[in-house]
């Protein structure tokens, strides 16, 4: 059983390892098309380490107090840092970079200081909005990979902006049915 959380932890850090270069590919790729290959590659790369990690702790009977801590931080350090760079790399109003963004912060602090304060530990339990902001997340990333149109980004990324406003305002609100007693 080590042996696999060893596999899911390596996994997990790979995301976070590939992060800042897929952040340089989005910021140079529109001067040097041949990134673009790069993009597409650790975009798969990192949706496979994702899956897998989940895979395995599911599966192999693995689940581990670092690898539920490191896995929503690794997509969240790669999803928030490839939004960054897409809101750059496209001039997307700085609003929408920082609602996207500091979404993830406000809610991360609320629910931090909420443990702290209760004394229990929490699991997360997502809700319909936090799941289509982050398909909504994902799709602009992907956008940017795979049919890099300059309105098709600004869509989604407003789409992403309109849940991460509701899915913050949803879990802050309603804190206690979106965190869940660890028994």
């Amino acid at each position: 059983m080590a042996k696999y959380n060893i596999i899911a932890h390596i996994l997990t850090l790979t995301r976070i390892l590939l992060t800042p270069v897929f952040a340089v590919c989005i910021y140079y790729v529109k001067e040097y098309p041949y990134l673009n290959e790069w993009m597409k590659t650790i975009l798969i790369v990192a949706a496979v380490t994702d899956w897998l990690d989940g895979f395995i702790a599911k599966n192999f009977g693995s689940k581990s107090s670092l690898g539920t801590l490191l896995d929503p931080i690794a997509d969240k350090i790669f999803l928030d840092t490839s939004i960054i760079m897409v809101s750059i790399s496209y001039n997307l109003p700085l609003p929408i970079t920082i609602i996207l963004v500091g979404r993830d912060i406000i809610v991360l602090i609320v629910w931090s200081f909420y443990v702290f304060v209760s004394e229990k530990k929490y699991k997360a339990v997502s809700h319909p909005f936090g799941k289509i902001m982050i398909a909504f997340q994902i799709a602009t990333v992907a956008s940017v990979v795979f049919y890099p149109k300059d309105l098709l980004v600004e869509t989604l990324c407003f789409g992403a902006a309109f849940f991460s406003i509701g899915s913050a305002i949803i879990y802050i609100i309603k804190i206690d049915k979106y965190r869940k007693p660890i028994e």
